[in-house]
């Protein structure tokens, strides 16, 4: 996410992070060979040697201390101070590839299709920097991860073409920093053609997860198999106080993924009915209820 809804980091910071994505991204496109960018300013997690889960439902509690009733109720408070700021949320970076601009006055949606209300609740609601992220699509939860939010990331892509920015800018930030980058950004990629989802190519996809145990605490999920992504995805979920965001496109996509998670756990819908995202939050159904 751009700088204007995250707390840490100065303005100067902010600012030269944002300009050297810019450059390491356009270089990539182009076809240039990347060339030295001086000192990329980057903020580390501030705990990146033990990955223990960091409560997101102990955030939520103390966020909103104030709010009646359960932890559920407490996550749809924050969701709706999320949705009341979407109009000042910029689009997150380097999530849009194609550098497109978008006016954030102009919308709760950005170019790509992430729901900026959406991405401010994920902003409010992680801790600092003890979370195991996990993206299907790169992008999806990378601003988090080098804002310092996230303590690991492995970023799962189907795409030949952002998968080499994304090792460019990886490559460019672990020989500019001294921050165990490279143990720490996991990058895997598989190709799915284009318009189909055959079986062997999907599985070759999702096996890109190798352990399926349940560890990690922030799940991103977007792309052309969007929906099997997020059924993995309930699996390697925390079973209490995880995330997963899932951006997706029309009704049937939509129906698709609500039936998919568990009933009980509290979801935020934000966006519009042709692109949105939903958030859910996982919890048991006693946990979620209680105060």
């Amino acid at each position: 996410m751009r700088a204007s809804v995250l707390r840490s980091g100065s303005p100067r910071q902010r600012a030269w992070a944002s300009r050297v994505f810019l450059v390491v991204i356009v270089s990539a496109l182009v076809g240039w060979t990347l060339i030295p960018l001086g000192r990329v300013i980057w903020r580390p997690a501030t705990s990146y040697s033990g990955l223990e889960a960091a409560n997101i439902l102990k955030n939520i509690s103390a966020k909103d201390g104030h709010t009646s009733g359960g932890r559920a109720a407490k996550f749809e408070a924050l969701a709706a101070r999320a949705e009341s700021q979407a109009p000042l949320v910029a689009c997150p970076a380097p999530w849009d590839w194609t550098l497109g601009q978008v006016d954030a006055s102009k919308g709760p949606v950005c170019d790509s299709g992430m729901a900026r209300a959406a991405y401010r609740l994920l902003d409010l609601a992680t801790g600092e920097g003890k979370l195991m992220g996990l993206e299907w699509g790169t992008g999806t939860l990378t601003p988090l991860f080098l804002q310092g939010k996230l303590a690991g990331l492995v970023s799962i892509e189907h795409n030949a073409t952002v998968a080499e920015i994304a090792a460019r800018v990886k490559q460019t930030l672990a020989q500019e920093n001294a921050t165990q980058l490279e143990s720490r950004w996991a990058q895997r990629t598989a190709p799915l053609p284009d318009g189909s989802e055959p079986g062997e190519a999907l599985q070759a996809y999702l096996d890109l997860v190798k352990d399926g145990k349940p560890q990690y605490q922030v799940i991103g999920i977007s792309g052309p198999a969007a929906i099997a992504a997020l059924e993995r995805s309930v699996a390697l979920l925390v079973p209490k106080g995880g995330i997963i965001m899932m951006l997706g496109q029309g009704e049937a996509e939509l129906q698709a993924a609500t039936a998919l998670a568990p009933g009980h756990w509290p979801r935020h819908h934000s966006g519009t009915a042709r692109r949105w995202t939903l958030i859910w939050l996982s919890c048991s159904a006693q946990d979620c209820h209680e105060k």
